[in-house]
C-alpha cells in the first residue's frame, strides 16, 4: 500500500484563541507552530500595529469572521479608537449579541453602516465587567470573545448562556486554554463565571494540526482503495471538536492507527452503513466535506443541526446543495438548518464542470472530491488560503 505524507495546516482556532491570551499576558509564551492561515496572519498585523500610537487605527478584517469578533472584544478594553471594516460578506453576518453584551458592561461601540452588523467603530476603555446573557445558537465565537478577555475585568464575568447550545466544543477548547494560562472558572450548562485574575503565561505552547482541515483527507481515504495517508501532529485526546471524525470515518470503513508523531488512516472496508445521519451542531464545520463525501460513496444521507452555517463564510447548506445537484444528486433542506439526500438521483444533461466555491475556503475544499471521478474547475480556488494554503500542493501528491 503507498503511504502519502500530508502536511496539515496548524488549527486556526487554537492559534487565534492563544494569541488572544498572549497579547493580554505581555506575549509571555512562545508559541510553536501558529497558524499560517490568512486569518491568523491578519490577526498577527492587528496586534502588532497596535503597538504604534496612533489617534485612529482603521483595519479591514475582509471576511475573517474569527479575528473580528475576537477583536471586538479584545480592542474593546484597550485605550485607543478602532475602526474594523470589512468585505461584503462580513456586512451580512450579525454581530449584535456580542456587541450587546460588551455594551451592557460597559463597553463603547458603534454601528458604521447596518445596526447589528459589522462593520463597527470602538472606543476602547477599562470595562468593569459584570453579568451578560448570550445564545451560543448563533455563534460560539460570541461566548469565546467574552472569556478571552474576561479575566482582565474588575468585576470578573458571568455569561448566562440560553437556548439550545451549539459549536460548544469551541467553547470547551477556550476554557482548556484559558486554563493552560492559568485561569480559573466555574462552568456549568447554562453560565460560566471567571472571575477577575491575573494570567501566567506557559514557557511556550505547541499548536496542534488542524482537525477540520483533516477532513478533506479522511473522505479521500474512502475513496481510494491502495492509498494510506499519514497526518502528522494530530492525537486522539484534541481538545478541537472535530476529532469526532474518528467516530464518523470508522462507520465508513477508514481505520486510524495512531503513532508517535501523528495518525496514519486507510480504507479497510466497504462503509458499515447504507444510511447516516447525524446531528452536527457541535461539529458543522463538517457539513460541506461529509456531504458530498456520502454522495459519491452511495449512501443516503440526513446532516442537521447547521442553523448557523447560512452566515458563515457562504450559506454553506445552498452552496452545498447547488454543488451536488450539479452533479445530478437531488438534495432536499429544512429551513436551513438540515440537508439530506435520499438517494435520489437525475440524468444530467448540461454538466458545468466550473463549480462554484463562493470564496469559501470549505466548499472550494470539498468540491475537490469530485475530482476523483470527473475533471472540473473551481472558481477563485485561492479562498483556500483562509485555513489551508498549501492545500492545494498537497492535493497534487493525489496524482489526479
Amino acid at each position: 500500500m503507498k503511504t502519502i505524507d500530508i502536511n496539515l495546516p496548524a488549527s486556526k482556532s487554537i492559534s487565534n484563541r492563544l494569541l488572544i491570551l498572549n497579547r493580554l499576558c505581555f506575549d509571555a509564551a512562545k508559541i510553536l507552530n501558529l497558524s499560517e492561515a490568512d486569518d491568523t496572519k491578519l490577526l498577527q498585523f492587528v496586534l502588532n500595529e497596535i503597538n504604534i500610537k496612533k489617534e485612529l487605527y482603521s483595519f479591514n478584517l475582509k471576511n475573517a469572521g474569527t479575528t473580528y469578533r475576537f477583536l471586538t472584544s479584545f480592542l474593546s478594553t484597550l485605550d485607543g479608537s478602532y475602526e474594523l471594516l470589512c468585505d461584503d460578506r462580513m456586512k451580512k453576518r450579525p454581530i449584535d449579541e456580542l456587541v450587546d453584551a460588551l455594551l451592557s458592561i460597559g463597553a463603547n461601540i458603534k454601528y458604521i453602516e447596518n445596526k447589528g452588523f459589522p462593520p463597527l467603530k470602538i472606543n476602547g476603555k477599562k470595562i468593569s465587567g459584570g453579568e451578560v446573557t448570550l445564545s451560543s445558537q448563533k455563534s460560539s465565537q460570541f461566548i469565546s470573545s467574552l472569556l478571552l478577555v474576561a479575566p482582565f475585568f474588575k468585576n470578573g464575568l458571568k455569561i448566562n448562556i440560553v437556548g439550545e447550545q451549539t459549536s460548544t466544543p469551541y467553547i470547551e477548547m477556550t476554557l482548556k486554554l484559558l486554563n493552560i494560562f492559568g485561569a480559573s472558572f466555574t462552568a456549568k450548562e447554562n453560565f460560566i463565571f471567571v472571575p477577575s485574575q491575573k494570567l501566567k503565561a506557559p514557557k511556550q505552547i505547541s499548536v496542534e494540526a488542524d482537525w477540520s482541515a483533516s477532513a478533506i483527507w479522511y473522505a479521500f481515504a474512502t475513496l481510494f482503495i491502495n492509498i494510506e495517508f499519514f497526518l502528522p501532529l494530530l492525537n486522539s485526546n484534541s481538545i478541537q471538536g472535530d476529532s469526532c471524525l474518528l467516530k464518523i470515518y470508522e462507520q465508513l470503513g477508514v481505520n486510524s492507527l495512531f503513532e508517535k508523531e501523528g495518525v496514519k488512516i486507510s480504507k479497510i472496508s466497504k462503509p458499515k452503513v447504507d444510511y447516516f445521519e447525524q446531528n452536527l451542531k457541535h461539529t458543522p464545520d463538517l457539513m460541506p466535506t461529509l456531504s458530498v463525501n456520502l454522495c459519491l460513496l452511495g449512501i443516503k444521507f440526513k446532516l442537521t443541526g447547521l442553523e448557523n452555517l447560512k452566515i458563515k463564510e457562504s450559506n454553506r447548506i445552498h452552496a452545498i446543495k447547488e454543488c451536488l445537484e450539479n452533479f445530478g444528486y437531488i438534495i432536499y433542506t429544512q429551513n436551513s438548518g438540515a440537508i439530506e439526500w435520499k438517494g435520489e438521483k437525475r440524468k444530467i444533461e448540461n454538466f458545468s464542470a466550473v463549480l462554484n466555491s463562493y470564496n469559501d475556503h470549505r466548499i472550494a475544499m470539498a468540491c475537490s472530491l469530485f475530482s476523483k471521478e470527473k475533471i472540473i474547475s473551481i472558481n477563485d480556488k485561492t479562498c483556500v488560503e483562509k485555513s489551508y494554503p498549501n492545500f492545494w500542493n498537497e492535493y497534487e501528491k493525489l496524482g489526479i
